[in-house]
């Protein structure tokens, strides 16, 4: 670095103010026009980045203090950043990309440090968006480019338009600059003692827990946002322990339904390591006592332990998932398969020992899963078993297998096994190869006079589900829905007999109905009895889960058999129909179940017909459609509009996915409403116009879908942002088409092939032709010129 004598005009330093800022607000100040050769003459040409600028060098030539230059800058140590007396990660500041305050700039003209922290998006003193473009298209403002206050082409910072802020974003940022600036804020004695970078660390964390766990964090910065996850974050630590519990609920009902989580790791996803191995300070320790409490709460068996247990360890430094006292409590116990082997029954008897108070059990489960049983278990049940029975020998005739003779009388082997232990059974023990209680055998002449009738008892709920042929989630939701009347019996749920005979005279389960249209999927069934009037209980079930009346259900269902086309199915699948329309899959079912949208006549599988979407398409228009035409700042602007205007939603949230508006009633609301020279709406189309997807419309072209997205960015090709898809009006690509060509399409139009080069060799002609083109490498993915010329020079040269 060269040595320079210090500048002439003394700038003047502010406390937040970071050396590459101050640098060039000073040379500014003392007349350079050209900062990049000024940078370059005072900090020398290789140091390029403005990061490796040294504060104290900064300070010296500016005649500022080097300990407040030094403070105020982001000083890069390993993967940490020091800046203003706090500690932060190096992801989490960045010198690169210019941000700014508008307000700030016109209020004092000078940079603040705290724009460059990228967790912080907004400033809290005056409650807008930081800014990050100055009006140049796809460019970025560096540091030894242009001025401290405008940009190389001119635009002034402080004239860009602001945007309000975020109540969410602002909670984050306003604690986030206030620790660094020192300000007197809120105490938050749980965060306070934690490093801001750690303290960021977690809230992006949380943030990704809360939205999707499932997700990387790097496609979740990608699909949220990196300012949403810390506010979503810092959201859930402001709200402890209510909020974190309910990320948590959220977890363990995402989980369980996917994966079935057998342990806390997968219960929890990652998120359990990262709590777990946070460091000893405050809000580490709330967050682990939550996480632990959670967990003996909702997977007691999963975590090993009893759930009055003591937790789990909080050094984060092991990997086991016990305590000192699980592991003492643990060794050598057994879990329901291998008790289940001892005792050689099924593991659904097993719990019903265990719920019976015959086999001692030190964690429970839920359901059938998740039970942990003393190593001496099922050896003590069987030694009291066999001391009932006496030493083996010849079995009296007309004696049973204790679990056949509970299986001929309805009863279950808890119920003869507690029996045989109060002596009201007589028990006899043979010499066999069976194992376990399969081995003992009694009178099954006694067993009558001390069991309920046959079928009041009733079956658990897990035998009735698989009698019925419902998933565990569709009985549960039975269950909820009073259909099925559940009584307890020795501490289990069971289903009587009557009831379940009951149920299947009154209910037909969507396989039944299928198999009665023979149709290949479940559409086409819900649609059919959605349109005869016919409907289901468990309307927000699946609709592999549903179950609907016998009576209307099974005779609609085998009326409309002998229509069904039994040939190849021909026609659009949700998924497409979803991408043509811009609505989600199960905004296509809803609209198809409603009869909106027809599926095609006679299909087995439920696929819809073009013609059908194209009318839907006529006939509906979505909030996003109508913002986009519309002119407004988003959906939420024209749904108060047209609920001001008094038109009627053919399809409302929360009993859709999303809205639907007659097209033509909506439109000339909007347009009515323009008319009259209403300061909220924008002139709006005659007609929404239809829209093409990126790989719709690089497929027409005959490009890809970087060069699609880079003309629509640069405004060769209007576009439309629809939720988050880029749409493209047909009638811009037919325009597009019109006056702009690619070299590859002429040169199939020449005749040329592939052994002969197609568009490259056409470019170089047009290039040495003089034909200048209007996107061109490196800027752009490919070379486009503009149609006539292109095309009369191409005869005018020749090319064959």
């Amino acid at each position: 670095m060269p040595s320079v004598p210090p500048l002439p005009g003394k700038a003047g330093h502010h406390g937040d103010e970071p050396a590459y800022a101050l640098l060039v607000r000073a040379l500014e100040h003392n007349g350079s026009r050209r900062i990049g050769k000024s940078i370059d003459r005072v900090m020398g040409a290789k140091e390029r980045a403005a990061s490796r600028w040294d504060p104290v060098e900064v300070a010296r030539i500016c005649k500022a203090d080097p300990d407040a230059v030094e403070r105020a800058t982001p000083r890069v140590r390993s993967t940490v950043v020091t800046l203003m007396g706090q500690t932060l990660s190096a992801e989490h500041v960045t010198s690169q990309r210019r941000r700014w305050c508008p307000t700030c700039l016109t209020e004092s003209a000078y940079h603040r440090v705290w724009w460059d922290v990228l967790p912080v998006t907004t400033c809290p003193d005056h409650g807008i968006e930081l800014a990050s473009s100055c009006g140049c298209a796809r460019r970025s403002l560096q540091w030894r480019h242009g001025r401290l206050l405008s940009c190389s082409a001119g635009h002034v910072l402080a004239a860009v338009e602001c945007v309000d802020a975020k109540a969410e974003a602002l909670a984050l940022d306003a604690y986030v600059v206030g620790r660094l600036r020192g300000d007197a804020i809120r105490p938050l004695p749980r965060l306070d003692g934690v490093p801001l970078g750690e303290l960021l660390t977690v809230s992006e964390r949380l943030g990704k827990a809360s939205f999707d766990e499932d997700a990387t964090i790097y496609d979740a910065r990608r699909a949220y946002g990196t300012a949403r996850l810390h506010a979503e974050g810092f959201r859930v630590l402001l709200g402890m322990p209510a909020t974190f519990v309910d990320v948590l609920d959220r977890l363990r009902v995402r989980k369980s339904a996917r994966s079935h989580a057998s342990d806390l790791r997968k219960a929890y996803g990652e998120l359990y390591r990262f709590v777990r191995r946070l460091p000893g300070h405050a809000l580490g320790a709330d967050l682990r006592a939550t996480l632990a409490a959670h967990a003996d709460a909702n997977h007691p068996a999963r975590t090993g332990r009893c759930p009055e247990g003591p937790a789990p360890h909080e050094d984060g430094e092991g990997s086991s998932e016990f305590s000192q006292a699980d592991l003492e409590r643990l060794v050598g116990s057994r879990t329901l398969r291998q008790v289940g082997a001892e005792l050689g029954v099924t593991a659904h008897e097993v719990v019903g020992l265990a719920t019976g108070g015959l086999l001692d059990v030190v964690a429970t489960g839920r359901g059938s899963a998740g039970w942990m049983f003393p190593a001496d278990a099922a050896a003590r049940l069987l030694a009291s078993l066999r001391s009932r029975a006496g030493r083996p020998g010849s079995t009296p005739r007309g004696f049973e297998s204790l679990p056949l003779a509970a299986r001929r009388h309805g009863a279950s082997v808890g119920e003869v096994v507690a029996l045989v232990l109060r002596g009201d059974v007589e028990v006899r023990a043979r010499w066999t190869g069976r194992r376990g209680i399969a081995g003992l055998h009694v009178d099954p002449r006694s067993l009558p006079p001390h069991l309920r009738p046959a079928g009041e008892a009733g079956v658990p709920v897990p035998v009735a589900a698989r009698e019925l042929g419902l998933s565990r989630a569709a009985m549960d939701r039975v269950m909820a829905a009073a259909l099925l009347n559940c009584q307890t019996v020795d501490g289990v749920d069971r289903i009587p007999a009557v009831e379940i005979e009951r149920f299947r005279s009154a209910w037909a389960t969507m396989a039944e109905l299928r198999a009665a249209m023979g149709a290949a999927a479940s559409l086409p069934v819900a649609a059919l009895l959605s349109e005869v009037g016919v409907h289901s209980p468990l309307a927000g079930a699946p609709l592999s889960e549903r179950i609907y009346p016998r009576d209307g259900a099974v005779s609609a269902c085998a009326a409309a058999a002998p229509d069904l086309d039994l040939t190849a199915d021909k026609g659009l699948d949700r998924g497409s129909v979803a991408a043509a329309l811009g609505l989600p899959r199960l905004m296509v079912q809803q609209v198809v179940e409603a009869g909106l949208l027809p599926i095609r006549a006679g299909c087995r599988s439920g696929s819809v017909s073009p013609v059908g979407v194209e009318r839907f398409r006529e006939a509906y228009v979505t909030l996003p459609e109508l913002a986009s035409a519309s002119g407004l700042r988003g959906p939420r602007a024209v749904l108060s509009i047209l609920d001001g205007a008094g038109i009627e939603a053919t399809c409302r949230r929360p009993a859709f996915c999303s809205y639907l508006f007659p097209r033509s009633e909506a439109l000339a609301a909007l347009r009515r409403l323009a008319e009259a020279g209403d300061a909220a709406a924008l002139p709006v189309t005659a007609a929404v116009e239809p829209m093409m997807t990126v790989p719709d419309v690089a497929a027409r072209l005959g490009t890809g879908m970087h060069m699609v997205l880079q003309l629509a960015a640069n405004g060769l090709l209007g576009s439309a942002r629809l939720g988050n898809r880029v749409m493209v009006p047909l009638s811009e690509v037919e325009r597009f088409s019109r006056t702009y060509v690619f070299a590859n399409e002429l040169a199939r139009k020449a005749g040329r092939t592939e052994r002969h080069g197609v568009g490259a060799a056409v470019t170089k002609m047009l290039l040495r032709a003089g034909v200048r083109p209007v996107c061109s490498k490196p800027t752009f993915v490919n070379f486009v010129f503009d149609r006539g010329e292109a095309t009369a020079s191409i005869h005018r040269i020749g090319v064959t």
